[in-house]
């Protein structure tokens, strides 16, 4: 297909080039020319899609020719008896069923306009909103998806876990134990669930140089575990006002770490909306802080405006060297504290369906 259609290719794109950068400059004869030719090429280039059509009418590549001739806005009259050539094994495929709908929603759009115009606005509106719903449909599927594949992921996550915990506790004086926590521990260490482990370790594992630096490492972070009273700070907002956690004392708010360029975090965003969204009016908060620095204040800002970020953000614009994130001891992001209203971390590292039961549990 492409073979046969690649002198005619070859003529449009020389015609392209002769188009002039600035076509209102150019005398309408020089431009009605030039229309006039790739209207001819155009026509010439579909035909040729047309005969290959008909005359395979059991290939894929028939119905992705199709689907290019055709566009996002297809000609019903012209499209649909090609595509009604097509064989039925090619119809039902995935690909043909979704193209087969399109069609017949602009054929329902024709039926109430009674004719299709090039360009037809009735047309194009009803398939934009087709296309909203079908994207709305994709994003439930996926999401579904991903919580499945979530929960098949969290299980397996605890499952290797006890193993792992099982051999540290058969094996403290192995220096394999001591990797064993680190891998439980991950990259955002959960203290409540590795001191424990690390408190079963031979005195020799604990006292090697990887001990004690994991142990200095358990040190920091205890002062923001669970049960602890979440570190105050004090930081600028985009338009240089100064924000406190201490102002929030007295709801439950979401400390969440992360940064314009961080794509997991930009990921997560839409849940935080979500979330946010129910939870606003009942006791609950969101206080940002960007690990972005001063050369990219202006991808932060961004950031803030395409992700539709409705709750206060902050940052000190050092970049990894936050001050907030070094004293919360912030080693990857995403990342975020739940703090209580009387100023205690009371939860660490929710996302998706774990944040939102977890304030279900807390906010009544």
């Amino acid at each position: 297909m492409q073979t046969s259609l690649l002198p005619i290719n070859n003529k449009m794109q020389a015609l392209m080039a002769q188009y002039p950068a600035a076509p209102e400059q150019q005398s309408p004869e020089l431009m009605k020319r030039l229309e006039a030719q790739k209207e001819a090429l155009t026509q010439e280039r579909n035909q040729q899609t047309e005969a290959f059509i008909k005359a395979n009418p059991n290939s894929y590549v028939s119905l992705d020719a199709l689907k290019r001739m055709g566009g996002r806005v297809p000609q019903y009259a012209k499209i649909a008896p090609l595509y009604n050539a097509l064989a039925p094994t090619i119809r039902n495929s995935l690909g043909g069923r979704e193209y087969g709908a399109r069609l017949q929603v602009v054929q329902a759009a024709v039926v109430g306009t009674g004719t299709q115009l090039p360009d037809d606005p009735a047309v194009k509106l009803a398939v934009e909103k087709y296309e909203e719903e079908q994207e709305k449909t994709l994003g439930e599927k996926r999401e579904k998806q991903n919580k499945k594949r979530n929960k098949q992921l969290a299980a397996a996550t605890k499952k290797r876990n006890k193993q792992l915990a099982d051999y540290i506790k058969a094996n403290p004086n192995s220096p394999e134990s001591l990797e064993a926590i680190k891998e439980i521990g991950g990259p955002i260490p959960d203290y409540t669930v590795v001191m424990p482990l690390y408190n079963v370790l031979a005195p020799a594992v604990k006292n090697s140089p990887k001990g004690k630096a994991y142990s200095q490492m358990l040190e920091r972070i205890k002062v923001v575990s669970v049960g602890a009273e979440a570190p105050n700070f004090i930081q600028m907002t985009p338009d240089g006002q100064k924000v406190s956690l201490a102002d929030y004392r007295g709801k439950y708010v979401l400390v969440d770490f992360w940064a314009s360029w961080c794509g997991p975090c930009r990921a997560e965003n839409p849940n935080l909306t979500k979330v946010y969204n129910e939870y606003k009016n009942r006791n609950f908060d969101i206080l940002g802080v960007s690990l972005d620095d001063e050369k990219d204040r202006a991808k932060w800002l961004k950031a803030i405006k395409d992700d539709q970020l409705a709750w206060t953000q902050v940052s000190d614009l050092k970049g990894r060297h936050n001050e907030v994130a070094t004293r919360y001891v912030v080693q990857a992001i995403p990342q975020n504290f739940l703090v209580g209203p009387t100023g205690k971390i009371v939860a660490t590292n929710l996302r998706g369906d774990d944040l939102k039961t977890t304030l279900a549990r807390y906010i009544k």
